[in-house]
């Protein structure tokens, strides 16, 4: 940091950071203590529920995917569905249709609930990604976006 740093700085790393506290001798004119104080963040969770009654094809949702964050405020992400098992298993967030992407916020708490559907016969197997968006676009911008979480899921 410069001399006279006045400020803060956010961190977002995926995996294990650590944070060092540096204290500067204060009888030095001019210079002055400086302490760093960094939170650790616990783990995104992800579940999923099936639905009672699971019907491909149809326009209930075949379950419910749930993102919860470390974070109590809403935060923008993206739910990405990829690697469905067998191929055509085609799960998707939306009914009709085949959104493997769809864009939302967490309520004030951290989480979000997304609908998904089966679009062809059970039974299917599925990966889910998380991403925090970085832009606040909507759009998965790779390079940009930052993974968060990632889970497996089955429809039976």
């Amino acid at each position: 940091m410069p001399g006279g740093f006045q400020g803060s700085v956010v961190v977002t790393a995926v995996g294990l950071v650590a944070g060092v506290s540096n204290n500067v001798n204060c009888d030095v004119p001019f210079d002055g203590s400086a302490a760093y104080n960094m939170p650790v963040a616990a783990t995104t969770l992800l579940g999923f529920e099936l639905a009672a009654t699971r019907t491909a094809g149809d326009t209930n949702p075949d379950g419910t995917l749930t993102v919860q964050l470390p974070v109590p405020f809403s935060v923008p992400v993206l739910l990405e569905i990829t690697n469905e098992r067998p191929p055509g298993a085609n799960v998707s967030f939306t009914d009709p249709g085949n959104t493997d992407v769809v864009a939302g916020f967490t309520d004030a708490s951290g989480l979000l609930v997304q609908d998904v559907f089966l679009l062809a016969a059970p039974p299917a197997t599925f990966d889910v990604n998380v991403y925090y968006d970085v832009n606040s676009n909507g759009i998965l911008d790779l390079g940009v976006d930052i993974l968060m979480a990632t889970g497996t899921f089955t429809i039976s």
